[in-house]
């Protein structure tokens, strides 16, 4: 009954208030419709029917004035018939539609439907416009970290029941509560859309006294499956029928705070990894003790590098710190560095990449990369190599720490295979200046050298005049530094660019179209800085040649010279290189113009070109390796082969060689493959040193020439010519270099003889040779006639009795001998100098020797004795007998022995002899002299130096001597001498009396020296300073013909034009001005002589004067 009459009441109330708001604007619009008990929010309320002001003044009902007083949520209690008002806190009107108003709703207030009462004066009634529910929640936002646990949860606005029927309703003036029948599937924790069902519900009480006093409680418990659930926050969730009840972030799952990273080696690098699992996290701070002294702050992951290899003890310091708790703790691990954490990659495909594929400390270790084949590099990290032969390589890396170097890595890498290529890119071998071997010749000046001229020209014309060039490459050295064998060669061209500058020999002129060349293997040695037309290197023009016509399009021609390339490779010492000319010289003009290996433009220079194939299998040795004598040779195979095995049964890839010879080598591969190759060792054929003992004539000379297969000649002398013409007993040593680069030596010992024709019967003979071996037997030993040998003691050499009496021979002695049968005596010894050889002269007869190879008249031979000589004879009775004017004996002759009787006893020295002739030592040229006098003169005109024509200024200061030839006519240089400019004769010298261009121990006639001569010949000539013609007969007598044996004959001088052929003009040393020089005269038509001065352009005859 009391219900029942709660329910009327309640219909009635209602009914009134519906009543109360029909006023048309009904139509409200709340947001959010529904709250739990609990909760504090902010309602946005709005309508499009009416407009909100916040001015209590408004006109209503246009305007509804809110705040915070008239806006209310009420509920109405039909069973007390009482009203529950829920007003908000804070009220905001956004704009004419929109009011904001937030709530705090309590777990005093009932639960179910509100409606809502807003504004005045004007009010605005609506009903069941929003739900409040009730809410549950746990006792306490819990943390755990255990996997099972259980949470007491506090119902608000709701009885906990077990089942319906102990469900009592209760109200009083504040509202009622909903009730709510919890089992292990209804209550849940919630992540995302994954649920955990509760293990059990207990201990499920209710308490009810007010809205205000009341406790409603259960205790669930649950278990985390850590397999299947995450860490992190879970939400609390009631399953209802009618309503689900729920509450966020309540429960908070963790691992537990137990500090932990992970770690990952690379090289000498080390990955460190942080591991947590909390959620929330605000914010961790970690420290990582890296055990090498390094302290390093990471909050998630780290990379580090240790310098040394080693153990380290790495310990983290961590401190975690979330929204919900914080913790810390403290972890240690050991981490092995090693060597072999250090990984190298390789990578081949045509060339080989090799890179270090590891963290590593770069800057504290130096890198030593070895390819498996001698090679190495020192780049750091990575980079490129192409290997030069197949086979099977390790590559290496070695790394060594730069302040310690007992420290060091060693890593290898898999086995690297390279198989041959089909075809490489061509060798261009491009040679400069410095090693550049080319020259150029001209027949219009055959002794002159064109080595280091920038152009390379070839000329012809069908008057004889031609001009060719040379060139040479080292095709075998190239060959083998590039592992290019004669089966590799596909072609090979010499390229040569045409030389358009202005300098290039035609003055800018280019090739002469149509022209044919001829490029012909040389077969004989040459040197660049020597080479001339004149003693330019034999060539082949039958069988290797080049033929190329130029066309007006082809500049820069190239030669095709395969077969050449392979012939020389196999054969290095054929190789002399090249000679470039036209085809036809004697028939065609021609013209080529090349740049040479000296031109200015590098592009320009001469190419030689190599195309060559993939490899075939080759160990990297030549085919031909040149031994100088004494030289060892090394023989090294490439790396990669499994198995050496050489001809002189040793089995390493590298033997050494110290003779000529074949040596093979038997080379196994990685597939086990056999290959042989065969290696030549040769040489010149020249021993390393060589003795050669020659004796020639005395009075004649002997020219010492080693060969001209040499680039360099070095004589003992410190001179350097090819050639040593030698006139007396002399020991020389040359140290030669060969065309290859060998150092030879060859030791000439040369003996003088002095042969003796020996009659049959009685003969007097003399030697002005001082013997090798003085005794007696040793010098008549090769003698089969010899009867006896007697001195002037009366001592005998009786050979065939074995006796001799007289020992050895002396110096200035003469000797009687006697022969069978006629024979020649050779005596074999060293020069002598008559002048310095005393002879002991007793009172009465004695037998002397002539100490002179060329004959002396009695009055001077015997100038310092001849007044108390008695008599001299010979051995065939001729007589100088002064008593009775006697004269058949007039001279005295070399071989000679001679009697003398002399009236008192004389100490006697034969002097210095000028007369019959003397060798120039430079060229070998026989000069007569002459004794005039004091002086002592060359009876014949000089003829030494180059021949100039006419049209050549030439004659400067170098060091070639040149000269003129009357009417430029090289015969009228034997039969009259050169011509020749007085600075070309003294040599860049002003000093009188100079040597100059004369022999040595000759010198420049000084202006006073020719007065001396003439004053002696006609003492006329008187005065030294007159010039003209002078004093009586001086012409007479000094020309051809003269008595003074001077035969001053010429041809002329020389001054821009050859002049006055019939005259006879001689320099001298004696300057007048610093262009104008003293010379003589002599004519066919004067009698006397004439002295002069003429500028030092004019080219005259040169007489030397003995020192």
């Amino acid at each position: 009954m009391e219900t029942l009459e709660r329910k009327f009441r309640g219909i009635l109330i209602f009914a009134l208030l519906v009543l109360i708001s029909y006023n048309g604007y009904s139509q409200l619009h709340l947001s959010p419709e529904n709250a739990h008990l609990g909760d504090s929010i902010t309602i946005e309320i709005t309508s499009p029917e009416i407009s909100f002001s916040s001015n209590p003044n408004c006109v209503c009902p246009d305007y509804y004035y809110v705040c915070d007083t008239n806006l209310v949520l009420y509920q109405y209690n039909t069973d007390f018939n009482t009203f529950t008002n829920i007003t908000p806190i804070v009220v905001n009107i956004v704009d004419s539609t929109t009011v904001e108003a937030t709530f705090i709703f309590e777990s005093s207030h009932p639960v179910g439907e509100f409606g809502l009462i807003i504004g005045a004066p004007c009010q605005l009634i609506c009903s069941f416009v929003f739900e409040l529910n009730p809410s549950i929640k746990a006792s306490t936002n819990l943390i755990v970290a255990d996997t099972s646990f259980t949470v007491t949860f506090t119902g608000i606005g709701l009885e906990f029941g077990q089942n319906s029927e102990t469900f009592a309703f209760y109200w009083n003036e504040n509202g009622g509560f909903s009730y709510y029948c919890p089992s292990n599937t209804s209550v849940r924790l919630k992540q995302s859309n994954d649920y955990i069902y509760t293990d059990s519900i207990s201990n499920i009480n209710f308490y009810y006294n007010s809205n205000t006093d009341y406790i409603s409680q259960l205790d669930a418990t649950f278990s985390i499956d850590t397999s299947i659930a995450d860490y992190g926050l879970y939400n609390v969730f009631f399953y209802h029928t009618s309503t689900n009840l729920n509450q966020n972030n309540t429960i908070y799952f963790y691992e537990d705070c137990n500090a932990n990273f992970l770690y990952e080696t690379d090289g000498f690098g080390v990955i460190v990894d942080l591991e947590y699992e909390i959620y929330g996290l605000d914010g961790i701070e970690a420290y990582y003790d890296m055990g090498d002294g390094t302290i390093i702050n990471a909050t998630n992951s780290l990379i580090h590098t240790y310098s040394l290899p080693g153990t380290y003890t790495v310990t983290s310091y961590v401190v975690y710190q979330s929204s919900n708790y914080s913790c810390s703790d403290t972890v240690s691990q050991n981490i092995t560095i090693s060597c072999s954490d250090i990984n190298i990659n390789v990578e081949f495909d045509d060339s080989l990449y090799y890179h270090l594929n590891a963290v590593f400390p770069t800057s504290e270790y130096s890198y030593l990369w070895e390819f498996g084949n001698g090679d190495f590099s020192t780049d750091q990290n990575s980079n490129y190599y192409e290997y030069s032969n197949f086979g099977a390589y390790v590559v290496s890396l070695s790394l060594t720490n730069n302040y310690d170097t007992n420290i060091s890595c060693l890593m290898l890498s898999d086995t690297v295979f390279v198989y041959p290529k089909s075809q490489y890119d061509p060798i261009v071998f491009k040679p400069n200046s410095e090693i550049g071997k080319d020259a150029l010749i001209k027949s219009s000046n055959m002794n002159v050298n064109y080595g280091a001229v920038h152009y390379h020209n070839i000329y012809s014309t069908p008057y004889s005049y031609s001009i060719r060039s040379l060139i040479y490459f080292d095709i075998p050295e190239i060959c083998e530094n590039n592992h290019i064998s004669n089966e590799n060669i596909i072609s090979s061209k010499i390229h040569l660019y045409e030389n358009d500058f202005y300098s290039n020999g035609f003055y800018g002129q280019s090739h002469l179209a149509y022209t044919v060349t001829e490029l012909c293997k040389i077969t004989s040695h040459w040197d660049e800085i020597s080479v001339t037309y004149a003693n330019q290197p034999t060539f082949d023009t039958q069988t290797s040649q080049v033929d190329t016509p130029f066309q007006n399009s082809i500049k820069s021609p190239y030669f095709d010279i395969t077969e050449f390339a392979k012939e020389i490779n196999t054969t290095p010492e054929i190789n002399h290189g090249f000679l470039l000319k036209v085809k036809d010289e004697n028939l065609e003009y021609g013209r080529g113009v090349f740049a040479s290996s000296d031109h200015s433009s590098d592009s320009l220079h001469p190419e030689l070109i190599i195309y060559y194939s993939g490899f075939p299998y080759n160990t990297g040795l030549p085919f031909g390796v040149f031994q100088c004598p004494g030289d060892t040779i090394t023989l090294t195979a490439i790396e990669g082969y499994v198995s050496y095995d050489w001809s002189t049964g040793e089995t390493g890839k590298e033997i050494q060689v110290y003779d000529t010879g074949q040596y093979t080598l038997s080379y196994t591969d990685f597939n086990g493959n056999v290959y042989d190759h065969t290696v030549n060792v040769y040489s010149e054929g020249y021993p390393l040193q060589e003795t050669i003992d020659t004796v020639f004539e005395i009075g004649t000379y002997i020219n010492l020439d080693p060969g001209d297969d040499f680039d360099s000649y070095s004589w003992s002398d410190n001179t350097f010519e090819q050639e040593k013409l030698i006139f007396n007993n002399e020991d020389l040593q040359v140290q030669l270099i060969t065309e290859n680069g060998c150092t030879i030596s060859k030791e000439y010992h040369a003996l003088l003889k002095q042969t003796i024709e020996l009659s049959a019967g009685w003969s007097m003979i003399s030697t002005c040779i001082d013997p090798v071996h003085a005794n007696i037997d040793s010098i008549f030993a090769e003698l089969n006639s010899l009867i006896i040998l007697k001195n002037q003691m009366g001592l005998t050499y009786l050979p065939a009795y074995e006796i001799n009496q007289i020992g050895n021979h002396t110096l200035g002695q003469g000797y009687l001998v006697k022969m069978e049968l006629s024979e020649n005596l050779e005596i074999v010894g060293s020069s002598i100098s008559p002048e310095n050889i005393p002879i002991n002269l007793s009172s009465g007869w004695n037998m002397i020797a002539f100490l002179h190879h060329q004959p002396v008249s009695i009055e001077f031979a015997l100038s310092g004795i001849i007044a108390d000589i008695e008599l001299i004879k010979n051995d065939l009775g001729q007589l100088y007998w002064q008593s009775f004017g006697i004269y058949t004996l007039s001279e005295l002759l070399p071989t000679e022995g001679y009697q003398i009787k002399i009236n008192s006893n004389q100490v006697f020295t034969y002097p210095n002899f000028c007369s019959g002739s003397f060798i120039d030592a430079r060229d070998g040229q026989n000069y007569n002299m002459t004794q005039i006098g004091n002086q002592c003169w060359m009876a014949e005109n000089l003829n030494v130096g180059e021949w100039i024509l006419s049209n050549n200024p030439g004659q400067s200061t170098n060091q070639i001597i040149e000269k003129y030839c009357y009417a430029d006519n090289s015969i009228n240089c034997e039969n009259y001498g050169g011509l020749y400019k007085w600075d070309e004769v003294m040599q860049n010298s002003t000093q009188e009396s100079s040597q100059g261009i004369c022999p040595d121990g000759w010198h420049i006639p000084s202006d006073n020296e020719w007065y001396v001569l003439e004053n002696f010949v006609d003492p006329a000539i008187n005065d030294p300073t007159i010039e003209g013609w002078r004093g009586i007969s001086a012409g007479t007598i000094l020309g051809n013909g003269g008595s003074a044996h001077f035969e001053a004959i010429g041809k002329g001088f020389f001054y821009t034009s050859y002049n006055d052929p019939n005259s006879t003009y001689m320099l001298s040393s004696s300057e007048n001005t610093p262009s104008i020089y003293y010379f003589r005269q002599q004519s066919s038509n004067f009698t006397k002589f004439y002295r002069g001065q003429t500028l030092k352009d004019a080219a005259l005859s040169v007489r030397c004067i003995r020192d």
